[in-house]
This record gives structure tokens, sequence and C-alpha cells, in this order.
């Protein structure tokens, strides 16, 4: 079936796709390099490059960044179209609260700088309601497919969504239920076809 992947991150800008061997080289140096798609992650077989006679001034690996820090991000898997289409989405929320929810927007019109308008369809982060006290959302991974909670009937929201461009958004209900809601993290733009 059709399938389109993507990621963003740090709080809704975006971020790199995943790379495995990759993320602090520079491709075009290394010879046979092999990329493809597995699970939404970009993933790059390299071969090792050959020694070099000059050394290097500048260490060819960034120091890493601090284990314990956390990066919002929201990933989106798009397969299927029409009543087969499924768009799971998996997310980090490095301050998750209760009423947390991911929404599917449609992309912003032209002239649009914020999603001020409702998504087409949404789920809480816990995915049957609001999180429990005990129900650990601070990451997790959400299926929209054609057997959706009964919630998700109510309101002008639509399943299985038009082809078009979407997008993907972990939101916080903060005060009144109306757009514009608090963004924790917005994805990248994606198609349904």
């Amino acid at each position: 079936g059709t399938s389109t992947c993507g990621k963003a991150g740090k709080s809704g800008k975006s971020g790199k796709s995943d790379s495995v061997g990759v993320e602090d080289e520079n491709v075009d140096d290394l010879e046979d390099v092999e990329c493809y798609e597995q699970n939404c992650t970009i993933v790059c077989d390299c071969a090792t490059p050959s020694p070099s006679m000059v050394p290097t001034v500048v260490p060819s690996i960034s120091p890493s960044a601090d284990p314990t820090a956390c990066f919002p991000y929201i990933e989106t898997c798009v397969e299927g179209v029409g009543e087969n289409l499924t768009v799971t989405t998996n997310f980090q929320n490095c301050d998750p609260r209760p009423e947390d929810w991911v929404g599917i927007y449609p992309c912003l019109p032209e002239g649009l700088s914020t999603y001020k308008y409702h998504p087409d369809i949404w789920l809480w982060t816990c995915y049957d309601g609001v999180c429990g006290q005990d129900d650990d959302n601070s990451q997790g991974s959400l299926l929209f497919d054609s057997d959706l909670p009964t919630y998700t009937q109510y309101g002008m929201l639509s399943y299985p969504l038009e082809p078009g461009c979407y997008v993907a958004i972990l939101s916080r209900n903060d005060g009144i239920s109306a757009p514009e809601y608090f963004t924790v993290v917005v994805g990248e733009e994606f198609i349904v076809q």
C-alpha cells in the first residue's frame, strides 16, 4: 500500500529524520551509502570510509546531547486509502498533562500562520479518554482508523480523511475548548491519497 512518513520535534519546529550511522557524519564523504524507510525512520547503511593520511583537526563526531534531556516530537505514518486508511502517530511529551491530545489538521491555508480551527479528527493521548493520575502519557502511539472511540463521533469530526495535505499536532486543553489550542509540538506535513 501507499506509505509516507514524517517527523518533527522541538516545540513544533521541523527536526531532521532519525538516521542510523550518519547523524554526525557527512554522507557525501562516505562510499556506498544506501538509505531506505523502515517503520517511518530513515535508515542508512554506510560503508566505512577509507582511512585518511591527514589527521582530522576538528573532531568528526559532535558531543552527544545530555542523555537526560527530553525533546518533544510527533511522528506520523500513513498507510492505505479510503476506508482502509490508517494514520499512526508516535509522540513524546516532556511535560504531559491528563487532557493532552493529538489532532490531525488540514495543512495551513495560505495566509494563516496558526491553526485557528478544529482538527478533522483527534484522540486523547490515553486513547479511550482523559488520562488518569496513574496513566503515563509522556510517550505513546495512537492509531487513527475506522474503529475510533465513541467521543470522536461528536462535533465536526470526520474519518477517513479526504485526500490532501495534513499535519499531526500534539495539543493541550488549556482553558476554553475552542481553537487555537495550546500546541506542544507540530509534526511535519503528510499526504493522504
